[in-house]
């Protein structure tokens, strides 16, 4: 998929990050651990598409999008701030991973992953 494919994608979705401070503190060893959950609706982007918004394509898109390395990376940067908050660190002083899990339910993209957080090992405390 191209870069603006995944962007056109992206800007119509609905993302949900779930986690809480709670967690993170009770973890002990510095990791944030989050839910991660963008819905896309076809039918939101369909005027700008050529493709029509209908099942079909979703389901060629699933297919693209698990071997797209930049949907990865784009869910990954959208979830950071969630993350970076929960953790109370800045979003640079954050290592992320996530894998993601790509699906659809009709014209809807699922997309949603288990995302671990940590600090950074150059992070230096002392500064806060």
């Amino acid at each position: 998929m191209s870069p603006g494919a995944v962007d056109l994608l992206f800007a119509h979705g609905d993302l949900v990050v779930e986690g809480s401070e709670a967690v993170a503190a009770e973890s002990g060893n510095g990791r944030i651990y989050a839910t991660v959950m963008l819905t896309i609706e076809l039918l939101d982007c369909a005027a700008r598409v050529r493709e029509p918004a209908d099942t079909a394509t979703a389901e060629r898109l699933v297919e693209l999008m698990r071997e797209c390395a930049s949907v990865r990376l784009k869910l990954t940067e959208l979830a950071r701030p969630h993350l970076a908050r929960l953790a109370r660190l800045p979003e640079d002083a954050l290592e992320l991973a996530l894998e993601p899990s790509i699906r659809h339910d009709r014209t809807q993209l699922l997309i949603d992953g288990d995302a671990v957080a940590w600090p950074r090992a150059h992070l230096d405390r002392s500064k806060g």
